[in-house]
This record gives C-alpha cells, structure tokens and sequence, in this order.
C-alpha cells in the first residue's frame, strides 16, 4: 500500500513537471484561457504578467485600494489572487485560483472567475455575455439547478467554461479540470501521510 502512495507521489510529481514546462512557454492548445491568463501558468508567471500590466493584484479575497501593481501586497503564500478591471464598461473582478505550494510542488493556476460586481446592470448584461460564449464556444450544455441558471461549455474534455447567474448575480468561471484534480489531492490534510495509517508511526498510540 505504501509503495503504491509513493507511485501516485510520483506520477503527480511528473504531471506537474509537464504542466511548468508547458506553462513555461505559449498557452498550450488544451489550456482554457481568459484575456492574459491560461491555466497552467505558475504563480511566478501570474505576478511578472500582473506587474508588467501594472495590474492591481491582492492576495485572497484582500483588495488593493492602490489601484497598482504593488509588490508588498503578495508577499507570503497564497492559493488565490484577484484585482479589479472593466469589462464590457462593467465592473467586474478576476479571481485566479491556483494549486497549494506543498510537497515540494510548484503552485499552478487551474481556475479564472470573472465576477460581474454591479448588480445593478447585470440583468441586461447576461444575455450580451451569453451570446458571446455562444458564438465563440457553440450551444451551450443546461446545469439542472435549483435557485441559480447554469450553463456550461466544454471546449476540450479536460476544460469547462461556466456560466452562473443568480438574480442579480453573475460569474464566469473558467477551469482546467485536470490540474484541479491534483490541486483538490494536494489539498488534503492527509496527503502526504502514509496510504495506510499503521504506516504511521502515531498509530501504536491509538
């Protein structure tokens, strides 16, 4: 069982590596993009593309009320980072998701949200962004949910684009279900202990 933990280690470690050296390079054609963004991009990528910009990035769900690329504002760890911009002459924020930094695994970005912030106009907006996913990704899939409508696009079989409104409320999330996945693995408290916990050397205590 240990050995088999210690293979998957490693065949996550090598997806990684594939996924720098691509993310290192022009967006792959499997990446799922928005604006200056693809997924794949490591975190060093995501803040030398914000500066070049001069692009407002905060750390979490923090905001940058500087309106700029301000380096003291990311220092430390961070699994997310987002900034204000315009889109469509809407207010809107774009939230990058990436993958934590643990067991020596570099970070890599899976996930974009573009948040609609203005909830006054975005009723009349929806149908405009619908259109426009339409005619770039083609008819859409439904997403049966209760409270919210849900549409989604799958432009490659590891990729889905979303489209989610509520009310008022509207996002589009882009996401690399791959890179996901391993990010989800990383996540876990228990990932780096032992498949079997008598492996442990805490489990004689129990």
């Amino acid at each position: 069982m240990l050995s088999r933990k210690v293979h998957g280690i490693e065949m996550i470690r090598l997806l990684f590596a594939v996924v720098f050296i691509f993310g290192s390079l022009i967006a792959p054609a499997y990446a799922v993009t928005f604006d200056i963004w693809h997924t794949g991009m490591t975190r060093q990528q995501i803040l030398q593309a914000a500066q070049e910009r001069n692009l407002p990035l905060a750390k979490g769900g923090g905001l940058n009320l500087n309106k700029r690329y301000d380096p003291k504002l990311l220092v430390g760890d961070a699994t997310s980072y987002n900034y204000q911009t315009t889109l469509f002459n809407h207010s809107a924020k774009v939230q990058l998701r990436l993958s934590p930094a643990k067991g020596g695994y570099g970070q890599f970005l899976y996930g974009i949200d573009v948040i609609f912030t203005d909830s006054s106009k975005n009723k009349d907006l929806r149908p405009y962004v619908t259109r426009m996913l339409r005619e770039k990704y083609g008819p859409p899939q439904v997403v049966p949910d209760l409270v919210r409508q849900v549409l989604l696009w799958k432009p490659e079989p590891n990729n889905e684009v979303r489209l989610t409104s509520f009310m008022v409320t509207m996002q589009v999330n882009y996401v690399d279900l791959k890179i996901k996945k391993f990010a989800d693995e990383l996540s876990k408290s228990t990932f780096e202990l032992p498949g079997n916990p008598v492996n442990h050397r805490d489990s004689g205590k129990f």
